[in-house]
């Protein structure tokens, strides 16, 4: 996962018709017109169904040149597939929305999700190339990127003695990637509004890198105690990387993870997910272990999804 950063974007449109004519005029008109509101599809309709009328959320896929942010405005971006939108947000829904409510206060999305989700197809990079997922605005939106390649991975294979990059099908492991990016962000969001104890930050205070995170590699990440080179970044990026990657993993994966980081960085990642449950039940009464109990069974029952009916 790649980088974060906080942009809001306003637009404003107007549109006025003036009619000229040397008929007499009529007092009883306006020359105002306003324009209609777009018919709704069925798909505009499953998600008032499934996130306006109960979390207030407005779930954007028709991105537009005009809806750009500032950081967006160098990219050429392309709106996203309509399967693949129907896709993203049913997964988005029953791994994460869905989770959280389970577990979480009643009301908790509704008052503290952020109001809009955009999802575009294809996505910025940073200036050192690499590829944003997403982009938070200090509780208001999320925007998720590359959502066309949404179930693919790109793989370089040998093509008749040609490297050739191609794309294969990987919908659970992309599905995990996304709900993780989510997870994230709404985290950050989390942690802006009620701050966490501040002894996480001297845990591994003198090994964050600031933009030169990339140049670290993931086996060196878990030997310093961080749950991925990103997290290297600074505090508040470990600090949502070990929120996101502790619910997302499965008890296998996380196992991994703590053997590879050693005594020294497994301590490290102890300490530092001790002080994130703690946070998370006394701040916001999330039991952490519980919601990824929650999230791991959605994800081990994630083939039984039909993620092409809008019931």
């Amino acid at each position: 996962m790649k980088k974060i950063n906080y942009i809001l974007s306003l637009a404003v449109l107007s549109a006025m018709m003036i009619a000229c004519s040397d008929d007499q005029v009529d007092v009883e008109k306006t020359l105002l017109t306003l324009e209609q509101e777009p018919v709704k599809t069925e798909f505009d309709k499953y998600l008032d169904r499934h996130y306006k009328i109960p979390y207030n959320i407005d779930f954007d896929y028709r991105f537009e040149d005009a809806d750009k942010t500032d950081r967006e405005k160098d990219f050429q971006l392309i709106p996203v597939k309509p399967v693949k939108a129907l896709e993203v947000a049913k997964i988005i829904e029953y791994i994460c929305l869905d989770s959280y409510k389970k577990i979480a206060p009643k009301g908790f999305l509704k008052k503290y999700f952020p109001k809009k989700l955009r999802i575009i197809g294809s996505g910025p990079y940073d200036a050192r190339g690499n590829e944003i997922l997403a982009l938070a605005t200090e509780g208001l939106e999320i925007t998720l990127y590359h959502i066309n390649k949404f179930g693919l991975k790109e793989v370089i294979k040998d093509v008749n003695g040609k490297k050739m990059t191609v794309l294969e099908g990987d919908k659970g492991e992309t599905a995990k990637l996304y709900s993780r990016v989510i997870i994230h962000e709404f985290s950050h969001i989390m942690h802006h509004k009620v701050d966490y104890p501040r002894r996480f930050r001297t845990i591994s205070g003198k090994d964050y890198l600031g933009g030169g995170w990339s140049e670290s590699s993931e086996e060196e990440a878990y030997k310093k105690g961080f749950l991925s080179p990103y997290a290297r970044k600074e505090y508040n990026e470990d600090f949502v990387e070990v929120l996101s990657f502790y619910v997302i993993s499965s008890d296998e994966e996380w196992s991994k993870i703590i053997e590879k980081a050693g005594k020294e960085g497994a301590s490290k990642i102890n300490n530092k997910l001790e002080i994130v449950k703690n946070y998370m039940l006394d701040v916001w009464n999330v039991d952490l272990d519980q919601l990824k109990s929650e999230i791991q069974n959605r994800l081990k029952n994630l083939s039984t999804l039909d993620l092409t009916k809008m019931d």
